[in-house]
């Protein structure tokens, strides 16, 4: 049919030789493309104009609603960050808490860190200046702003949690509204500010050019910013505080007035957007112009353009339109049916069918490599902070075999220097014991004996320890844990009662480790009575061993005061330098004292397992 026509219609026109039939086709195709665009254009064109008024009633008032709905969210996030940024302030300097030059210097601290305070003072209790306020370089007079703060304070309807909000008030010569706020401090010395309400004042400018007027009323219906002839607060005194858009009402002076109303929570306050109708009723005397124009254009241009044509033509574009916005939009792999087509319209919707794959395609393996970037950093990230970790303990062995080396040169040295003296001792012990024989003096010399006897045990020991100790790795042999400590308590019993430590055995399954027991047993003895020397005040130790790997025995001290740090080196002449020394060469080793999170401590001896048991 379209195809026909075009040709068609051009050589009936031209040609002398038609027939009455190939005339009649043409009139029919010219009233055809008439009635289906002419007479709906005069039918529609008719009703357009109310369906037209009330689509842009509808719109003005929706576009007012958005207006004061984003006017209020934009004066209410600032009012909000005021209210914040002041409560904050306040809580941070505990006011109450400072000394009077402190106080002296806070209204400056404040004034500086809050942009929209014009002035900053200290009030007492009942309301009164308690020192000079400190106001902006652009406030005059600060004495009359002082005042009008403290009323405007006084008769503040509004509470903010710890803030009190005044009701806006002017201080002459200045013609921008300030707000008020203070401290509800239940303390002798409150904050107050004066804040200026510039930064909000451009948002609510009248523009009188586009004939939209926007103002914000106070609680009490009184004008705060912006405002007009065609906003008076009588007419929507019944909407503050609320939302509301397609409010008609007549001012006073006979203007007929559509606005709408949105609330600002913080301070009670509410935005007014109000237009003239008039200014919708200009807009459709333009539509109904253009209607007349478009419908002679039509009248006149579709005797040749095909309507038929250019509709199928509209769609496929609209089509290609449509899933152009839905990629743009991250809808990828979106297509448009090509039909049958073999014109350029059905050439580009391939082509576009093929760029839409490919960029669905493209974001698949953008988004896996994505995924997998995002896995290697979280596994790099993690070996990162392994490998730190094992840096530092490291880092902290080597720190504790170094003091341990130090502590060891020295007790050598100790030992090696008594060594003789004590020999010297215990000779002439022996033959003093041998000359005294029987006699009341014996018992005497004895005990000097047997005590030179104990030192120069303590320092054989000593200096075996400051030497390698796995040369005496032929005497190791298999030990169960638990009772290697049930052994060696009976020898600590009556220090740790001296001490008033209490000894409780918790769970100590048998767990064996390997070792020489005499040494192990030494190491251990030292490690409780370290915990002694700890316990100044007594306490309770609780013992347990757990079956891990390595193998642990865990003494638990509880008590009102511990001394951490606190080593008994009467326990056997070398204190907890010995155990250390003891459990490294049994490949084990010393952990503590870790403080309790509610008092007292633990130590924590570590010791591979027996291979009877691995």
């Amino acid at each position: 049919m379209v195809q026909a026509s075009g040709p068609g219609l051009s050589s009936a026109c031209i040609s002398p030789h038609l027939s009455t039939s190939e005339v009649r086709l043409a009139t029919r195709l010219i009233l055809y493309i008439a009635l289906s665009s002419v007479i709906p254009l005069a039918v529609l064109g008719g009703g357009a104009s109310t369906v037209a008024v009330n689509r842009i009633l509808e719109k003005t008032a929706d576009l007012q609603g958005r207006t004061a709905e984003a006017i209020a969210v934009h004066v209410d996030t600032w009012v909000r960050l005021q209210l914040e940024l002041v409560h904050l302030q306040t809580r941070a300097l505990a006011i109450d808490r400072l000394s009077d030059a402190a106080k002296a210097a806070v209204p400056r601290l404040v004034l500086e860190q809050t942009p929209a305070a014009r002035m900053v003072c200290l009030l007492d209790s009942d309301g009164t200046l308690t020192g000079p306020p400190v106001t902006s370089p652009t406030r005059a007079d600060p004495a009359a702003a002082a005042r009008a703060l403290s009323r405007a304070l006084e008769a503040a309807p509004v509470t903010r949690g710890p803030l009190v909000v005044s009701e806006p008030y002017r201080v002459p010569p200045t013609d921008t509204p300030s707000l008020g706020l203070a401290t509800r401090s239940e303390g002798t010395t409150r904050i107050a500010l004066e804040l200026s309400l510039a930064p909000i004042a451009e948002r609510v400018r009248v523009d009188r050019d586009e004939g939209v007027q926007v103002a914000i009323l106070a609680a009490n219906g009184d004008i705060v910013l912006g405002g007009g002839d065609l906003i008076e607060p009588s007419s929507v005194a019944e909407l503050l505080g609320g939302t509301a858009v397609d409010v008609r009402y007549e001012t006073s002076g006979g203007v007929a007035v559509v606005a709408a109303t949105a609330p600002v929570l913080p301070v009670g306050w509410t935005v007014v957007v109000a237009e003239p109708v008039e200014r919708s009723a200009r807009a459709l005397h333009e539509i109904r112009m253009r209607t007349a124009y478009i419908a002679g254009v039509a009248l006149v241009f579709s005797l040749v353009v095909g309507v038929l044509f250019s509709r199928q033509l509209a769609q496929r574009v609209e089509g290609l339109t449509e899933a152009a916005l839905k990629v743009a939009d991250g809808d990828y792999g979106r297509t448009v049916p090509a039909l049958s087509h073999t014109d350029e319209i059905a050439d580009l919707t391939r082509a576009f069918n093929h760029m839409s794959g490919r960029l669905e395609a493209d974001s698949a393996r953008i988004a896996r490599q994505r995924s997998e970037i995002a896995a290697f950093n979280e596994e790099l990230q993690a070996r990162v902070e392994a490998r730190t970790q094992e840096l530092r303990d490291a880092q902290g062995q080597l720190v504790q075999s170094a003091r341990l080396a130090a502590v060891g040169e020295m007790g050598a040295g100790l030992a090696h220097e008594l060594n003789n003296p004590i020999a010297g001792i215990l000779g002439l012990a022996q033959v003093l014991l041998a000359r005294v024989k029987g006699s009341k003096q014996a018992v005497l010399v004895e005990n000097i004996e047997q005590q030179a006897r104990r030192c120069r045990d303590i320092l054989n020991h000593l200096l075996g320890l400051s030497h390698d100790t796995t040369a005496h790795a032929g005497r190791d042999e298999d030990l169960d844990l638990a009772t290697l400590f049930r052994d060696t308590l009976p020898l600590l019993r009556g220090p740790l009662r001296l001490g008033g430590v209490e000894v409780k055995l918790d769970a100590m399954p048998v767990i064996w480790v390997r070792g020489q027991r005499a040494e192990l047993g030494r190491a251990l003895a030292q490690v409780v009575s370290s915990i002694r020397a700890a316990a100044t005040s007594g306490g309770r130790l609780h013992v347990r061993t757990i079956d891990e790997d390595p193998v642990a025995l865990v003494l638990t001290l509880e008590a009102e005061r511990v001394a951490i740090g606190s080593d008994d080196w009467n326990a056997a002449g070398m204190g907890l330098w010995g155990a250390h020394r003891v459990l490294d060469s049994h490949g084990g080793r010393l952990i503590g004292p870790v403080p309790g999170r509610e008092g007292g401590a633990e130590w924590r001896i570590e010791l591979p397992r027996a291979k009877r048991q691995a």
